[in-house]
């Protein structure tokens, strides 16, 4: 857990706004990380630009500081959900999922405005689809058979989470280094805000008692108690590539670190690795 668990208690009994406290400290920690990023990419940057301050090429290659690029903008999202809803909605007898795992995509457009001869800002507008799929066993369950017999046996929770947003990016990037005639090292930072437009989770369990026999309940619903809006902080870096006169792609490998929480009571943390293409035309 990110804050633990004495820590907390210690400060229940001191402290008559815990959950409030709780909050705000998760979120100066979170806000502490994402200085920590920014901090080491700009040292990154001011270390490859003194280095190879006359081998940098013009950001904009052929056109010049001030113009716009617009395209589509595409990417695959691996997701890190911190989860810590119960396996069976209702039974608080019953373990919590955590450490979902699982694989999203975006989609939608892009535009990039050149400010000078070295950076640039990007924004993207995209939907975004953010899933996880939990599972946890616990052994030596009591299950209550259709006799009314109850014998000992195996208990098997999963939950496959669907979590939709529309999220707009402003990320500042460098040109930091060639490697080519046409493609160019960047890097990337800046905060992503999103737009909660859909939650589903699919929860089942599934039992074995000590005959073999497997029986099984599932229930679908949604995120109970969601935030409706998301933030996080976006940095990474990745390769731009003039393909064509007027044709760019621009591929990055971004960490995504989110600041607010998919929900408060469940203390329900997203953080992501995203891996985006973007195909660019110069206006």
């Amino acid at each position: 857990m990110r804050v633990p668990f004495l820590r907390r208690s210690f400060r229940s009994i001191f402290a008559p706004s815990r959950l409030y406290s709780d909050l705000t400290e998760r979120t100066m920690n979170r806000a502490r990380s994402l200085i920590s990023i920014v901090g080491g990419l700009l040292m990154c940057a001011a270390t490859m630009h003194a280095q190879t301050r006359d081998a940098l090429i013009d950001i904009s290659f052929d056109v010049e500081p001030g113009s716009w690029f617009v395209g589509l903008a595409t990417g695959y999202s691996s997701n890190f959900h911190t989860g810590g809803f119960r396996a069976v909605p209702g039974r608080e007898d019953v373990p919590v999922l955590e450490d979902g795992r699982g694989g999203g995509f975006q989609i939608g457009v892009v535009a990039e405005y050149l400010l000078s001869r070295y950076f640039m800002l990007d924004g993207r507008v995209v939907y975004d689809m953010r899933a996880g799929h939990f599972e946890r066993s616990w052994p030596d369950t009591l299950i209550l058979l259709g006799s009314g017999e109850r014998r000992p046996g195996d208990t098997t929770g999963r939950a496959d989470v669907a979590y939709r947003l529309v999220t707009t990016d402003l990320l500042l990037s460098g040109r930091l280094g060639r490697i080519s005639e046409d493609l160019a090292f960047t890097l990337s930072a800046g905060p992503s805000f999103g737009l909660i437009v859909g939650t589903e989770v699919d929860q089942w369990v599934e039992r074995t008692d000590g005959t073999g026999a497997r029986s099984y309940s599932s229930t679908d619903r949604s995120i109970a108690a969601h935030n409706e809006l998301r933030l996080a902080f976006k940095a990474g870096g990745g390769l731009e590539w003039q393909a064509a006169d007027r044709l760019w792609v621009n591929a990055r490998a971004v960490y995504e670190l989110g600041i607010t929480d998919v929900t408060e009571s469940e203390n329900w943390q997203l953080d992501a690795l995203l891996f985006q293409l973007d195909l660019l035309i110069a206006l």
